[in-house]
């Protein structure tokens, strides 16, 4: 099973997510940004939904460190955010957020994008691996 971290400081936000995705994905959920890095960096993260507005450090910021480090910067971030100017999305985006889902989120909107990145997770590996094989 692909295993999928929410990072929110919302509880009530990420039970949503959690509730939506957890038939088909092993959910961890981190409440602040620092423990979503620690849990990012332990590996084996299909794909990371990343609220932006945080206390401390917000979402910006760490998926510019996700991106900066060897070990995250291959697994795809979803920003899930309140924040719907295009400022924002656009900041995201070029930060390296492979989509930007504005809240409220729509259940069936989320579950089709999260299965839409996970799918290309999964094949991206899987050419990577066959690339390494002789």
């Amino acid at each position: 099973m692909e295993k999928i971290l929410i990072v929110d400081d919302s509880a009530l936000q990420a039970a949503q997510l959690k509730a939506i995705l957890e038939d088909e994905y092993d959910i961890t959920v981190a409440q602040t940004a620092e423990e979503g890095l620690r849990l990012a960096v332990a590996g084996g993260l299909s794909l990371i939904l990343l609220d932006v507005v945080m206390p401390g450090m917000d979402g910006f910021t760490l998926l510019k460190k996700l991106q900066e480090d060897i070990d995250t910067r291959s697994v795809p971030v979803i920003l899930i955010t309140s924040l719907s100017d295009v400022e924002s999305e656009e900041r995201g985006l070029l930060l390296g957020a492979v989509d930007y889902i504005t809240k409220p989120f729509h259940p069936l909107i989320v579950r089709a994008r999260v299965n839409t990145h996970v799918k290309l997770y999964q094949y991206r590996r899987q050419v990577e691996q066959q690339s390494m094989t002789d």
